[in-house]
This record gives C-alpha cells, structure tokens and sequence, in this order.
C-alpha cells in the first residue's frame, strides 16, 4: 500500500522536488519504453533529496515490476549505503523549511541501475524512515538506452554495436561512422575498415590537417626544394590556407602553384609496409598540363591532374622496412597560378604496420624473419581478454570465468551468475569479499547476513525490522511457521492465544470465542454486527428478504453500499474498483499500475484512478496528451482553440470558423493572404502589411501580404518598401502604401506602369486612362447627374444639375421657385392654366386617359391609396422583374398626380423602401410641418395625418376636383401639414402613426410611441440608457440601479461600498480586492485594486516580455520589452535572430562577422577566414603584414624579408624600399655582399663594414661573423675545431663526450673529433650471506691488492665515531687452463662493520674506491676513484649490558634444552609424557616464532635463535643438500635463512624421519620379545574362531588376540607372575606398544605436523634458479607431504564423527586414541576440537611463508588464527578434565600474546612509533610468556612424577619384600 497525500511541487535550490515524503510513503510510475533496438538494456537513474540526512536503520527501496531492484539504506551506525545500486554522485545541499519543519542537514544522492526491460513497466520507490522530521524527495527519474553506442540501431553486446543506424557503417570497435574520410573505405554494405585496423600491429604516426587546428611545430617539417613563378602570396613561410571553413589545408589559394615540397619521417619499430592517405584538392581552373606528384624515396608513386574534379581521395601502400622515409609532392604546371589555378592536401594520414612485438623484420604481421625471436605473445588464459587498444592480455572482472572486454562476460565464476549484467549475484544472494553468499534462511533477498529485504513468498512470513518473522496468526516452531489456534492472530504456541480476531475475545481457557451481538461473514472471515432488520437479519436466521441494496451483507455478499453505482468499491455486492486499478483491496483502490493513470489519495478510503496528464498516453478522458507543457493545440490533456477562434471542434483541436478575414488552420486562426482583407491574428507570429487580393508580387504588396516597392515608373520614391510618391496616370493609394489607378479604373496595370486597361461602367478609357460619359443615363462619381439626354433646363446638363431659366430657387436639378405666372410641377417650373373647363367629367375621364402622365398614373397607382407626401408606394406591389430591374439600374422613378395644387407632380425619393401598416402597402416620404386644408375636401393636408387624397375614382364620382382657385390659403407657404399625431410618432395617417421618432417603438393596439430601453438612448421618460439589460450595472431597465455591496448609490453610480470591497472611482462600481501573487511577480495597487508588474525584479509577468532585473541596453532585454542589439534585423523574445549583413550572433549581441570579408567598425581587414597568423587576424592586421581590398575582401601580404616596404600590384609582389643589407636595383631588392652591413648600386659597394676593416671570416675554417662585436668568432657544433675549442664533435649535446661549450667531458677521450668512453672497470659487491649485515665483500675485474686498504668509507647521517671499519684482502686462485700456465692469484677485498649506533636503510654507505693500480696517484683525484652506494640492512645497536642480559637468555635456553634432554628419557620410566609430548608442541610453536617478519628485540632474538627444539632429541643431520656450490642452489627467505633452514625438502624431514624409522625399530623389538615370551611359555592349544565384538565392560584380555585361546589363562599369568617384576613389566610394556603402534605414529605426526607443512610450502614456493632432477623429486615428496596432511585432516574428521561409545572402546583406542586423547568425546562440539586444532595449524604455517613479505598481514592473519582458538576455548571446554584445559589453554593464551605483540612489532617496523625501552621491554614480555607455559607444564609433569615414583616405590617394596 503506498500510504501518501498527494505530493506537492516543492521549489528546492532553483529545482522542483516531488515530495516531501516520510515514514513508509512512496512513489510509483508506470512507464513505457519506445520501440528501439538500440538499447542493450536500460539505464535508470534517480536524483534523490534526503531531508534531515536518513536516520539510521531507514532505507529506500526501489521495485520494478514488484521485483526488489535495491535499495538505499542506512546502517546501525548511520553510514549510507547502497544494496545493487551504483552510488554516482553525492552533495550537501542548504538548509529548507516545509510545513513548519527545518531541514539542515540535507544531501543530494544520484543513483543509478541496470534492467533489461523492453516494454511497459511498474517502478515503485518506497521508503522507510524511523523520524517523523525526516524525509526524502525526488528530484528526477530518467531511463537511458544501456550499452549500446551512438548512432547504433541494435546491440549484441555491451557497447558492441550489431547494426548501425542508416547511413552509417559498423567500425573494428564495435561503434558506428559514416565512413568518410580519406583514411576509411567501406569493405562491405556494413563494414568500415580504418587504415589502422588492418592488423592488431597497424598505428598511425601522421594525422594532419584532419581539422582547423594550427600545428606550428609540424609545418616546420615541411621543407621547400625549389618553387618557380608565383607562390606564397600570403608571405613567404605560410604553407597552408582554409578549405570548405572546415579544414586546415597544406597549400591551396594564394599559397602553392608551381613548388615541390620534401619531408623525412623517422618510424622507430620494425615494420614490413605502409599506407598513406590525403585528398588532393586542385583550383576551379587548374590546366589540363598542370600535375600534382608524390614520391617516396625518391620514386614517383602518384601522378594526377584535376580532370574537372576539384577533390580526388588517395589511398596508396607501399612495402617499406627501414627506419626513415622521404617524401616528396609537388604542384607543376607553367599554367598554375596561385589564385585559381593551385594545388592543395588534407586529411592527410601515415599508418605504419608494425611486426609482432620483439620481432625486428618481417613480412607481414604473422611472418617474422627474424632467426632470434621468441614468440612471447601467450595467448590470453581464460580468464583474460585480449585489450585490442594496448595490444595485450588483461585480467576479467573478478565475478567472470571468461570474458570479450572487461565489461562483457561470457561465463561466471562460481556463485556468480547472469553474464549479461556482467556477472552478479542471484537475487537470493549477496556480494561479500568477492563471493556470492546465500542469504539467511526463509530470506528471499537480502544485503548481508543480518539484514533481509524480502521475505520468501508461501511461508507465511513477513519482513519487520530486517528479519522475517511469522506473519499474523502463526508463530515460530522448529524453524517453521505453524497456524496458530482457530480465530487467533497471535500467540507462542499452537495450545495459547495471546489475541484473538476481530470479533472474537479470549477466553479464560485461552481460546478465541465470538463476541455477543455479532455474526459470521464467510465471504469476509469476519465477524460483523448484528443488523436491526425485520426482513433480514442473519443473527435471527432471517434471511429469506436479504437482497442486495438492503445494506447488510448476508450470503455470497462482499459488501453492500446500497446503490448499483458501477466502480465506486461495490457493485452486485461485490468488490469492485476501476478497470485502471491494478490492486484491489476490498473495493479500496491502492495501485492504478495502467499505463498512463495514478492513483490519487486525496480523499481518504476513496481512492481513485486519474489519468496522468502530460505523459503522452491518450486515456480516458483525455483528448490529447503530447507529454508537453502547455503546446499549441493540448491544454490539461484537452484539445482547445486560441483566442481568434470563433467556432472549436473539441474533439479533434480543429478552429471551424474565424474572424472575417482569418481562415482556420489546425487550432487557431491565420491570415488568408490574397482575400483583400487586411486582419492581424494573434495566434501566430505571421501579420499582413496589406492585402490587395491577389497573390502577385511587386504590385506594391508581395504575396505574402507585406509591402513591397513598385516600378520606378509607378513610384518614384519608396522607402522601407512603402511608396511615398506616384508618376503619370498613378495615384496613392495610403493605406495600401502603392500607387492604384483612379476609382474609375475596372482593371489596374500595377507592375509594369501600363496604367489602366478597363475601366468600369460610366467610363470609357482613352490613353488607358478613364474618361465619364455624359449622356448614358449612369450617374458615375465625377457627374452630378445624368438625364440620359442633353437637354437643358430639364434638371440635368451636361451632367450638371441645371434648371430652366423661369426657376428662381434651384436645388440638385429641382425648382422649388418660379417666376410669376409659373408655378412648380415636380421640381419645374410650368406655366399657370385655368381648369375649370375640366370639371366636365366626360373631360376628366378623357383626359385622364389621354393625357400622358395621367395615364402613367392611373396604369402604375390604380386601386391604390397614395400618399404624396410620404411619396413612396409597396415594392410588395410591383412585379419582381420591375424591382430586379430597380435595384440593379438604379433607375429614378418618379410618380406623378394630375392635382388641382401648387404642386402638380412629386418626385419620390431616390430610395425606395418596404413598409407595413394596417394590413396596406403605402410608399412614405417627407411630411409638411404645418396643418392646412384644402377645399373640396380632396385633399387634407395635416402633419399628423399627411396629405390624404382619395382615389381618383371617388373625386371623379363626386365631382370634385381639386381647384386651385378655390384653395389660395391652402397652397401659400407650400403645404404645410398639422400635427395631430400621437406624442413622439414621426409619421402617422388618419390619426394611426406608422413609424415613431428615433429611439421609440410603435405599440400599434395602443397607437402609441414608446421608449425602446437598451438602444443606448435615452428618452425623457427614461432616467438612464446603458445598451443592456444587465443587472447590477448602474442602469437596469433604464432605472438608476447599483450593486448589492453598495451602500451610497447616486445616479446609477457607487459612491460608498460596503466593507471588504474596492470603490473604482472610475467606473464607481464595488469591485472585490484583487488578490496579487508577489511571488508570480505581481503587486498590489491600492489605488486602483489592479495588480502591477515591476519591471526590473527579474521575475517575468503580466505584459512584461522579459525582466532581466537591470535597465541595460541592447542586453536582450530593456525595460522589460525584447531588446536587441542595434544592428539586429530580427529580434525574437529578446534573441538576435537574424543580424544586419556583415554582423554575426555571438550571445545576444550583434557584432561584427569577423571572416565574412566585409570590413566594418572597428575591423582593420577581413580576409574571409578565422586562420591565425595568417596576415589578418581576428580582423586586425598581423605584424609585418599589410593588407588591400582584393575581389572585394582583404587579401594580406608579407613583402619579402628584403623588402621594407612593398604593394601587390597585377597579380605580383612589388618592393618599394629595402631593408638594411640590400639595395635597391631595377625594382629588386639584391643582397649585399657578407662583407657589408649596407651597401648601394652593388653588391660589393659598403657604405658601412660588418667588420672590422670588412675582414673575411672563413666559415670552412671554422669561423664566423659576429656582427654585434663585428669580429670573426669560432662557433661550437659545426664539426669543426678551431680556436680555444677541445673539440667540435657536431652538437650542443652534453654526456657524449664534448659538451655543448666543445669541452672534453671527463672519462672521455677525443681524437679528431671522434670522442670515445674510456672502458669502466664494473665492481660488484655483495654479502657472504644473507644472514649477515656486518660482512661485505666487493671484486671487479681488476686486483684489489694495491686498493683494498686505500678504500674509503662514508655513511650517511653516521659521524666517524659512530663507526668503524676494517679492510680484509683476500686472496682468489684462478685455475689455469692448460698445463703449461700456472696457477694465477687474484685479490677481493672483504669490509667488515661495526656501528655504534643503530642503523636503517635510510643511512647509505658510499664507498670509494680506487680504480688504478699505479699507488702513486693521488686518491682525491677525481678520476681514479669509483663511488659505490649501498643500501645497508637494519641493525639495531644494543649496548655492552644488553648483550650481556641477552647472552643470559642464552645460557638459560641452553640449561633449558640440557634439563628437557633430562627428563625426556624419565617420563618413559616413571610416566608424564603426555606433559612432555606438550613440552615438545609448544616448543614447535616456539620454533616458528622467529620466522615472523618482524624485528624483535635482542634478548628474543637471541633466544629464539640458540632454542631449537630439535637438539632436544640431539639427531645428527646425515645428509645435506641444496649447497651454495650446487648448481640448483635456492635459497629460503632471509628469517629462514638466519635458523639455517634449508628449504629443500628431505633436509628439514631428517628428525622426522628418524623419529619415524625409530618407532618403528622399537615395534620390531617388541615383537621380537614377545615373540620369545610365547614361544617359551606357549602349550598346545586347539584353536577356535571367534567373533569380536565391540563391548562396554573391559576385562583383563589385553595379550589375547582375535582368536581366542582354548586353555585357561591361568597358566600363563602364573609363569608371569613368577617372572622377576622388570621382565613382568617389559613383557607387558610390549604388548602394549604392538597394540598402540599405529596411536604412536600418529602421534609423531601430529607432533611434528608443523615443520611437515612448512618444509612441503618452503620447497613449492622458493624461488629456484634451475630445475634438475634433485629439485623435481623434493617437489614430488613435497606434494606428497600435502597429501599427508590432507590425509590427516581426514583421519581427524573420521575419528571426530564417530559415536563416543566406539571411542570408548578399548580396541579403538588402542589405534587413535592419540587423535583424540583427553578429548570430551561425549560432547559433540568436544569433538570438533580435534580437526579445528589442525586447521589452525596448517593456517598458522601458510601466513608465516606465503605473507612473508608483507609482515603486517602475516602477524595479523597468525594472530587471528589463534584468536579463534582462545574463543573456541572460551566457548567450550574440549576436554575431559580441567587439568587438561588448563595444560593446554595457558600455553595456547601465551601464544596468542606472543603473535599479538608481534602484531605491534610489525606495525613500528613502519612507523617507529616504539621506543628503545618499550621495544627491548617487550622482548622480556615475550620471553616471561614462553616460561610461563613451560613452567606450567614442568609443574604437572613434576606431579606425575612424584605420584609415579611412589607408585614404583610401593611396588619394589612388594617385591623385595615378596
């Protein structure tokens, strides 16, 4: 169960943590590798927080796939650990406070590991801390591709690719290259094969120009033989240019044309070929005869011209053995020039194959031809690998058997396992000392021995504390967990609880019983309580009602939630979770391990699966899941749209309707360039400048909608791509920024300046320019008006208005005002007619019909009321074809009334219009603002009704007819109508208003004009007018209205808010405080309840672009907007995109492009590259150099190194002055001759001498010029002696002779410039043995008779008093080699020592000694004396009384060995050998003591010397192998050496063999003996076979054999019985050693064990000059000798594991019983003691030889060894008595003393922390233990002796007495 809140994003030190988490909470994650073959298993690693540092005995478990993975722990003491994690990095990190706790002591670990997991996996990391204030956090996990390399698609192996990725080929190292390169060709479609890997002995020697690199020291190797015609324009001396900005090249422009270059190569190892690669490069217009060359000692190899190629790849090899090599290459041609026309390399490459090494000539790499070499090449041993890199074998890890590289294994080495992790443990197992060791029992995983991380699964265990315990309700018997009792979940034994179940109490008997009130659940195996139900209650046995949903669990049920909601813990009554949920605990979700969801625990038991956003798994209710942050088309895992977007589809991210102007494009809106639209969008960084429709460039907006100029003959002037100005037919167009044709232009000419080529209707185009047609009836813009005629006085003239000439008040074409006697009829003016003679209807009918506009009247308005006024009628009544024909001609109308007024005819107005009132279509136009009525009542003109007339129908019928005589009032000041409309109505008719004044409406039941509330105007009887009908916004249904949290409201606005609120005075509305994030960068305003930015606190918010925290310009940020540098020409968030042409980015600023050619700022030159040294560099100019603009960039020159001053002029280097030493002639600078400083018109002409008198210094004599003492002077090297010099030998160098001053060097003779080492006399010196430190002896291959006592001696740090000396001449026969030449005496000289003071190997003797025999010479000469330096051995010096008490020691170990020779012999006579035999084996321990590789003082050392516990026995040595003089001759180390042991074999076994050959006469005497008692004293006897069996009484039968005797016995005790009483106990002595014989031999073994195994060790590991047969067959005894000890071993196990009642009996103890003698053979543990002893023994021996040279080891592992001997003691007495643990505990505890103190003694052999005193102290220490065990023993063995001689007393008395 991971147990944790949900985890909060902490900021920690610039980094997010996810945490903090304590006690056992943790983390897990479900993640999903990709599909890549690449990974050879993968690489996960953690960065981890722990937070008050891990309290000891915590751990952080890391689980993949619940499988354990490791851990991070801390152990008992609080050290951090790790278990199968790899530790990478760790660090302290500062102090922090979460939720009230601090954290001070915090560090950062980074761990990593290994998995081999292909697909979706579970990562777990739990942890378990003891401290509530301690925690962890996690920092980042990342998952890495494994082993493989880079660009590798699949791996077989460790960093060993298989196949590489496309484009790429597989390399000899197993990694991937595209195989490029001059040195590389492809083999196969795979395969690249380097020059160096064509053998194991292939290397490189030459890698040039295979970069940009300037290698000053390799151009120098490069000699010029000869050049001819130009070259080297970049100075004399540079040979080498840039080619493609990526590679230094060796020529190229500007340097090599026509010259031929050399260089010599030294390759030192013996090699059989070489191969040689570069590519030639040649100029664009290198001629056909122009040739590149390259040879090879002297032979053309290569010859190639260019063949239109400017790169040609060259791969020669060539058979080449000696140790130098000359190469040659030239560039030829009379045609190549330097600028164009050259020659160039790079990628140039030398490989050499070498032979095997230690071979010094071959034919290839496996044929050597040399006749002396020695294969030394072994193949790798099994365990090794061969290292291709250094060309030699090297050791496996540790954990493999057999292994490719050190990071693949192949096998394992026993307990390892799992070759492809490299060898490891098992998961049950753990790694110590190198070894795999399983884990504690019942434990599945684990670190070591004390500490299990996980338990075995079926045991019914669990881990707590480390240790896996039984799990709830079994307890621990016999190693097993057993079930406790039924209804128990704890107890100690199956018979007790302790506590019972839920549900259940404890009863007084000790079992678990049911509680009251309470039933079973089965489903659960729990107990629930009792439900209060009538219908079901299972505590009644009522359940024939129980159904799910009644909330009691009853039956098959596991829960009951009372609803049949799916996924929320119960459904149908059963468990039931989400389909995410991988652990189901009871409806609880506690792990949703599905890719793509976690677990969220906010709400505690109501655990849920949530999908993980950002993950890039689409689940649930995820539209889209990119695994980014914040991406333009996923938010929060949803699809969305961007701000522009009018209409989203959520389900796919897609914007399906913009703004006018935009198009959609995925999720947002772009600009659709060419829609004549002009529109910004915001969601994308593209913004139209303009938009002119088209997509056509250079018509002043380009197709990408930005400006553009046009032809010069449109514009003429045009700036930042916007035209300021037009030409010719073109006019401005200023918010497209170009110049357009005239709006009367249909189609515009815009890029050529053709003006315009159609124009639109109205126009007509002349010189493609638009031109109005008067007369056409279509009024354009440049017309007033057009009748379609050129009539005058109609209105319209040449369309202008015009009116006729009786029109006094003439508007747009309409008279309003005649002159008198003519009055205005339809805007003109007509003449007056009297109409009375029309009241005849026949009249009126006639005329209606046959006057022209009364027709068209009566045709167009019959049937129709007609309002002159509003003068518009019902489109709804004309047929469409009529309103299709108005609408798209535009044609005036005009409507006409034959009428008795002023006004005879109306003209309508241009717009004609749709309106509806009382179910009839009338047409409405302006109304008279004053009432008259005209008579007749024809006409009614009011303002509120408008003018009324009739149908002409009805006037005709009543015969009336509107009469202008009649009606004079009515027609003055022109019909001006009554107002008797309703309030605010603007039309009306018969008293009902049609439409109402702007901002009402008509109520038309009511007739009646309202207020229209919401228009944004406001009416009188409205008090506000806010557009809306909002509430709470200051005006609601035009009323004053405030909001709730306003207390003072005036006129719709807050002048007082209630608390808690913000009164904006500007808007006066209550607003809430505005809560500001200081942290986000935001601060409150107090003034305005708005949060404000400020610029310069380095946090980025609100419209800030950036804040960098300062107010510096041009740093890419400037109060707080991007900035760029000045020269930037794209800026993009504060990052110089783009700069201005000749400036690059470096950082955020733009500064000038140093190499692009382009002079500018502070640049002194460009030359178009970054090559040092090169005459421009970094853009300033190179000393010595000058520089000209040449193809518009730099081109630096040197003038010549005659030339002071020079130009480049037509391709050639010019002079204009000379430097000093040349003069100027015909525009060359010529050298002066050597005997002139300067010179002029000619060589010889000085104007000033060199030197002196312009002498002349004779270089082939050996003398030169000196011009700064102006002198001839001899100079030292040039092979040539002259002057004060010894000797000229050629060189400056010192130690061959003639020093670099031409000195003769001493010890060298020098003829003739030839110097030659005069031969040195070799003296060695030595030491007669290597036991001795005062003895040396010295010889050479002269006599030491005249230079033995002239010999002189200094030691270092030694006064001349704190030593002595004495110097021995002896004499050395020489044998003669044939008879007639005598016997030669030759002299050596011995040097004996004696120091008065100790000393060390820091004080080295220096000896000096004379070489010559002439005794005439003087010894301090230098010369004749040779100095020898010794490193002297350690002596420690010990004065007059010291030695005095150590040869006390001495004399004590003598009488010590004298008193056990003694006693030897008498415990055979009156017993206590046992306490002898004791004696011996500590003595044996003793013996081996001074083999310890320590110091000791001279009182031990003395001691242990002279006590050899082998003179006890006093056994002559017999033979004496393994002599200085033999051939096979070794020797033991030098401790060894100092107790003359020998280390060959059969010279150490002589006391064992005689003690051996010893026992076994003595058993052949006493068979003889009892041969003779038997045959003397035997009678017939019947014999009878009988059966032995082994029983528990012992009787008197001991002489009795296996075939028992017929007679009684009683005879034959009675012939004893009268034997003399010494002859009774030899006879009976007799039988018993024949019975024991084969304990006593054992016996000797054992006793001797010690010295068998160090003889068999000291002759198997010594060091041996030669093997002949001697040293062979000790070899052989020696593994003979290991054999019998092994043998032993398991003749003491054997005996060991037998019943103590067989090691009773009386006939098995007769064979072994020395094996086991005074054993407690009852005790098992007793009895283990015997074969433990041997172990330790042999242990014991194997430190003493095999860590000899490291003493600190051996005395520590021999220390150790006895230690465990004294805890076995401690533990458990062995042996059957006290007597006998206290015989052999005490000496075994001296012993351990002993090796603990030379434990200390070893150590201050190192460090000299011991005193003088303290040291020799010790020695007595040591001394006081050795007596103290053997005193012990001399006491008990004193005891037997006296308790035996009693004994023996009593027992002479009987018989003397008898």
């Amino acid at each position: 169960m991971l147990n944790t809140p949900l985890p909060e994003n902490r900021y920690f030190e610039g980094f997010y943590i996810f945490g903090i988490f304590t006690n056992k909470q943790g983390i897990y994650r479900v993640l999903t590798l990709p599909t890549n073959q690449g990974s050879y298993m993968i690489a996960i690693t953690v960065e981890l927080i722990l937070f008050n540092k891990m309290p000891s005995s915590s751990s952080i478990q890391f689980l993949i796939n619940n499988t354990y993975y490791g851990q991070i722990y801390s152990d008992e003491s609080g050290l951090v650990k790790t278990d199968k994690l790899f530790l990478y990095w760790t660090d302290n990190r500062q102090s922090a406070t979460y939720n009230d706790i601090s954290y001070t002591n915090n560090v950062y670990h980074t761990l990593y590991l290994y998995a081999n997991i292909t697909d979706t996996f579970v990562i777990k990391i739990i942890g378990n801390f003891s401290d509530q204030n301690t925690g962890w956090g996690l920092r980042g996990c990342n998952v890495y591709s494994g082993y493989c390399p880079i660009n590798c698609l699949k791996c077989e192996e460790k960093f060993n690719c298989l196949t590489c990725q496309n484009g790429y080929l597989k390399s000899k190292w197993g990694t991937c290259t595209q195989c490029l390169g001059s040195y590389q060709q492809k083999i196969n479609s795979t395969h690249c094969l380097e020059d160096d890997d064509e053998t194991n002995y292939s290397k490189y020697i030459i890698k040039e120009f295979i970069d940009l690199a300037l290698d000053n020291e390799t151009y120098p190797e490069y000699k010029l033989i000869n050049a001819n015609g130009s070259n080297f324009l970049k100075g004399e001396g540079i040979y080498y240019s840039v080619w493609n900005s990526a590679w230094r090249m060796f020529g190229g422009p500007f340097i090599w044309a026509q010259a031929k270059f050399s260089r010599n190569i030294n390759i030192e190892n013996p090699h059989y070929s070489i191969t040689i690669s570069f590519i030639v490069v040649f100029g664009p217009t290198f001629p056909d005869d122009g040739q590149f060359i390259f040879s090879l000692d002297g032979q053309i190899q290569i010859e190639c011209t260019s063949y239109q190629q400017a790169e040609i790849s060259i791969q020669h090899k060539q058979l080449h053995n000696t140790s130098n090599i000359l190469i040659e290459i030239g560039c030829l041609g009379v045609n190549n020039e330097p600028i164009s026309a050259y020659c160039g390399f790079y990628q140039h490459y030398i490989t050499v194959h070498q032979c095997k090494p230690n071979c010094n000539s071959c034919s290839n790499d496996q044929n050597c031809l040399d006749q002396n070499y020695v294969d030394q090449s072994n193949t790798c041993q099994d365990n090794q690998f061969f290292n291709q890199f250094q060309l030699q074998c090297q050791n496996c890890p540790f954990s493999c058997m057999t292994c490719t590289s050190y990071q693949n294994c192949l096998t394992c080495k026993n307990t390892f396992t799992n070759p492809q992790q490299g060898c490891i443990c098992t998961h049950n197992q753990y790694l110590e000392q190198e070894q795999c060791y399983n884990c504690p029992q019942n434990c599945n995983q684990c670190i070591n021995q004390q500490k299990c991380t996980e338990c075995v699964q079926g045991q019914f265990r669990k881990l707590f504390n480390n240790e896996c315990i039984c799990e709830d309700s079994y307890f621990e018997f016999e190693l097993l967990c057993k079930k406790c009792i039924l209804n128990c979940i704890k107890c100690s034994q199956e018979t007790s609880c302790e506590i019972c179940q839920t549900g259940y109490i404890l009863s007084e008997s000790g079992i678990c019983i049911q509680q009251s009130n309470t039933y079973y659940q089965a489903t659960l195996d729990k107990f629930l309580e009792c439900p209060v139900s009538q219908l079901c209650n299972p505590c009644q046995q009522i359940n024939t009602q129980c159904t799910c949903g009644d909330m009691i669990i009853s039956g098959t049920e596991y829960c009951d939630d009372g609803n049949q909601i799916e996924f929320d813990g119960c459904h149908n009554c059963l468990f039931s979770c989400q389909i995410e949920c991988t652990k189901c605990i009871q409806g609880i979700c506690y792990e949703c391990a599905t890719r793509g969801w976690y677990l969220d625990i906010s709400m505690p038991q109501n655990y849920v699966c949530k999908e993980v956003c950002l993950d890039g798994f689409v689940v649930g209710s995820e539209k889209c899941d990119d695994a980014l942050q914040g991406t333009s088309i996923c938010r929060n895992c949803q699809y969305y749209c961007r701000s522009d977007c009018l209409e989203c589809n959520y389900a796919n991210g897609k914007c399906v309707k913009c703004r006018e102007g935009l198009i959609g494009e995925n999720n947002y809106c772009k600009n659709q360039c060419g829609d004549g639209i002009k529109v910004y969008a915001p969601d994308i960084p593209f913004n139209e400048e303009c938009d002119d429709g088209n997509l056509i460039d250079y018509d002043g907006c380009s197709r990408t909608c930005q400006f553009q100029c046009q032809n010069n003959s449109i514009c003429d002037i045009c700036q930042y791509n916007k035209c300021l100005h037009c030409v010719n037919k073109y006019q401005l167009n200023p918010s497209l920024n170009r110049c357009e044709c005239a709006q009367s232009c249909q189609l515009c000419e815009l890029i050529t300046g053709k003006g315009c080529l159609q124009c639109k209707s109205g126009f007509k185009l002349i010189d493609n320019e638009c031109f109005t047609i008067c007369g056409d009836s279509m009024i354009t813009s440049n017309e007033q008006c057009d009748d379609g005629n050129l009539e005058y006085g109609d209105g319209c003239h040449q369309c202008y208005y015009n009116c006729e000439s009786q029109c006094l008040e003439c508007i747009y074409g309409k008279c309003f005002k005649c002159i008198s006697n003519y009055q205005v009829i339809h805007g003109r003016c007509q003449q007056i007619v009297d109409y009375y003679h029309y009241l005849n209807p026949t009249f009126i009918d006639t005329q209606i019909q046959q006057n022209e506009h009364t027709q068209q009247f009566y045709q167009f308005y019959q049937d129709y009321e007609y309002n002159i006024y509003l003068n518009r009628i019902s489109l709804e009544s004309l047929e469409q074809k009529i309103l299709l024909h108005i609408q798209q001609n535009e044609i005036v109308y005009f409507t006409y009334l034959y009428a008795n007024c002023n006004h005879s005819f109306f003209q309508t107005d241009l717009q004609i219009t749709n309106y509806l009132t009382n179910q009839q279509n009338y047409l409405y136009s302006n109304c008279f603002s004053q009432t008259e009525t005209c008579p007749l009542n024809c006409i009614t003109l009011n303002k509120q009704e408008g003018s009324k007339i009739n149908q002409i129908r009805d006037c005709y019928n009543q015969n009336l007819l509107i009469s202008y005589y009649n009606s004079e009032y009515c027609y003055q000041n022109d019909f001006e109508c009554l107002q008797n409309c309703p309030i605010n109505c603007q039309i009306c008719y018969q008293d009902s208003c049609i439409l109402c004044q702007n901002g009402y409406y008509l109520h038309i039941i009511n007739n009646s004009c309202h207020s229209i509330c919401g228009d944004n105007l406001i009416m009188i009887e409205e008090f506000c007018d806010d557009g809306n009908n909002l509430m709470f916004d200051g005006c609601y249904q035009c009323q004053y209205q405030c909001q709730e949290q306003c207390i003072d409201c005036q006129y719709g606005k807050c002048s007082l808010c209630q608390q808690d609120y913000f009164l904006d005075i500007k808007i006066e509305r209550c607003l809430d405080y505005t809560d500001c994030d200081e942290l986000q960068g935001f601060y409150y305003n107090q003034s305005n309840n708005l949060c404000f930015t400020q610029c310069g606190d380095s946090i980025k918010a609100g419209d800030e672009q950036c804040d960098d925290g300062n107010n510096i310009e041009y740093d890419g940020c400037f109060q707080c907007l991007y900035s760029c540098n000045q020269y930037c020409i794209k800026c993009g968030q504060g990052d110089c995109e783009q700069c201005q042409i000749g400036y690059k980015k470096h950082n955020l600023d733009c500064i000038p492009d140093c190499g692009d050619g382009i002079i500018l700022d502070n640049e002194q030159c460009d030359d178009g590259n970054s090559l040092l040294n090169d005459g421009c560099t970094n853009c300033k100019i190179d000393k010595g150099y000058k520089c000209q603009i040449l193809d518009s960039k730099s081109f630096c020159f040197q003038c010549k190194s005659e030339c002071s001053d020079c130009e480049f002029k037509n391709g050639q280097l010019l002079c204009l002055n000379c430097n000093k030493g040349y003069f100027f002639s015909f525009g060359q600078c010529l050298k002066c001759s050597e005997h002139c400083q300067e010179c002029s018109n000619t060589p010889n002409n000085c104007t000033i001498c060199i030197i002196q008198n312009c002498q002349k210094c004779h270089n082939k004599e050996g003398y030169y010029y000196d011009f700064d003492q102006k002198k001839c002077i001899t100079k030292c090297g040039d092979g040539i002696m002259a002057g004060d010099e010894q000797c000229d030998d050629g060189n400056h160098l010192n130690q061959d002779g003639c020093n670099s001053k031409c000195f003769i060097e001493k010890g060298y003779n020098c003829i003739l410039n030839q110097c030659n080492l005069k031969q040195e006399k070799i003296i060695q010196y030595f030491y007669p043995n290597s036991s001795t430190s005062n003895y040396l002896q010295i010889k050479s291959e002269f006599d030491f008779q005249n230079s033995c006592t002239k010999i002189k001696i200094n030691v270092e740090f030694f006064q001349n008093n704190e030593f002595n000396y004495s110097l021995i001449l002896i004499p050395v026969q020489i044998n003669k080699t044939n008879q007639s030449e005598s016997i030669t005496q030759f002299h050596e000289c011995q040097i004996q020592f004696n120091f008065f003071k100790t000393i060390t190997e820091v004080n080295l003797i220096h000896l000096l000694i004379p070489i010559t025999n002439n005794s005439s010479r003087n010894l301090e000469e230098e010369e004749d004396i040779k100095e020898i330096i010794i490193t002297p051995k350690k002596q420690v010096y010990y004065n007059e009384a010291q030695k005095a008490q150590a040869q006390t020691v001495v004399s004590t170990s003598n009488q010590l060995t004298f008193l056990l020779q003694l006693i030897g012999p008498l415990t055979i006579l009156f017993g206590g050998l046992n306490f002898f035999w004791t004696i011996l084996d500590i003595l044996t321990w003793i013996n081996n003591f001074y083999f310890l590789n320590v110091d000791y003082p001279l009182n031990v050392k003395l001691f242990f010397q002279k006590l050899q516990w082998d003179d006890i026995f006093n056994i002559p040595e017999f033979i004496s192998f393994n002599q200085p003089t033999d051939t096979y001759y070794f020797e033991a180390p030098p401790k060894f050496n100092e107790k003359n042991i020998n280390p060959l074999l059969i010279n150490n076994l002589q006391v064992f063999g005689c003690l051996i050959v010893l026992a076994i006469l003595l058993y052949f005497i006493t068979l003889v003996l009892i041969k003779i008692f038997e045959k003397k004293f035997n009678q017939k006897k019947q014999k009878r076979q009988g059966i032995t069996v082994f029983t528990i009484c012992y009787q008197e039968t001991n002489i009795q054999t296996q075939e028992q005797q017929q007679q009684p016995k009683e005879p034959i005790q009675e012939r004893l019985s009268k034997l003399p009483r010494f002859f009774d106990f030899i006879i009976r002595q007799s039988y018993e050693y024949k019975l024991t014989f084969l304990s006593k031999i054992i016996s000797i073994i054992n006793l001797l064990l010690l010295d068998i195994f160090m003889a068999c060790i000291l002759q198997l590991t010594c060091e041996k000059k030669e093997y002949n047969f001697m040293v062979t067959i000790n070899n052989f005894l020696a593994i003979l000798g290991l054999i019998l000890i092994l043998v032993m071993y398991k003749l003491f196990e054997f005996v060991s594991s037998k019943h103590y009642i067989l090691l009773d009996h009386f006939i098995f103890q007769r064979k072994y019983l020395s094996l086991y003698d005074g054993i407690d053979f009852g005790n098992k543990i007793a009895k283990k003691y015997c074969y433990f002893n041997l172990i330790r023994k042999i242990a014991f021996i194997f430190s003493i030889v095999m860590l000899y040279e490291k003493p600190v080891l051996q005395t520590t592992f021999c220390c150790l060894s006895c230690f465990i001997n004294q805890a076995f003691l401690l533990y458990q007495n062995p042996f059957n008595s006290r007597i006998g643990l206290i015989q052999t505990a005490i000496p075994d505890f001296c012993i351990f003393c002993i090796v603990l103190v030379s434990v200390l003694i070893s150590i201050d052999d190192m460090t000299n922390f011991l005193s003088f005193d303290q040291k020799y102290n010790i020695g007595w220490f040591i001394i006081t233990l050795i007596g103290l065990s053997i005193l012990i023993q001399l006491i008990f063995l004193l005891i037997e002796f006296l308790q035996n001689l009693l004994t023996n007393l009593r027992g002479l008395k009987q018989m003397f007495c008898r």
